[in-house]
């Protein structure tokens, strides 16, 4: 009968030189003395009527202007709650004939949520937010583990 459980030895702290931090902070090529700026926001990133991604929009029109260093943006990106989700119709307009078609979890992801943050860095060279996409229990894209 176990009594206890042992699950191995803990890694080593992490040491950095005070030196090292100062550098990070206040050298050129790195911060420069500014402060790093993180802006986290999560999900869902619809409305509750449609699939066209508005607050999405909104949301990287203020990425763009406040240039935060890192963006964590936490799902769902495809939210398997959302009506239209459930119900497969998953439609976006054919920008060759006009018409709608159904598409997959994945398309509607690349169509409405990647192409966004992708333009960001075509239309500015020098565009440098990184960011960071975390899925939720409830992304339809999302494998669970």
């Amino acid at each position: 009968m176990a009594h206890k459980i042992y699950e191995g030895v803990a890694n080593p702290v992490t040491k950095t030189p005070s030196k090292t931090l100062l550098r990070y902070y206040h050298d050129d090529a790195f911060q420069g003395g500014q402060p790093l700026r993180i802006m986290t926001v999560c999900g869902p990133y619809t409305s509750s009527d449609n699939l066209d991604y508005e607050p999405f929009l909104d949301l990287v029109n203020v990425i763009n202007a406040e240039r935060p260093d890192v963006a964590i943006l936490t799902g769902p990106f495809v939210d398997t709650r959302h009506e239209a989700i459930r119900t497969g119709q998953t439609i976006l307009k054919d920008v060759d004939n006009g018409t709608d078609i159904v598409v997959p979890y994945e398309t509607l992801f690349a169509q409405k949520v990647a192409a966004l943050l992708e333009d960001l860095f075509q239309e500015d060279e020098h565009f440098s937010t990184q960011f960071v996409l975390v899925p939720s229990l409830n992304d339809a894209t999302a494998e669970w583990v």
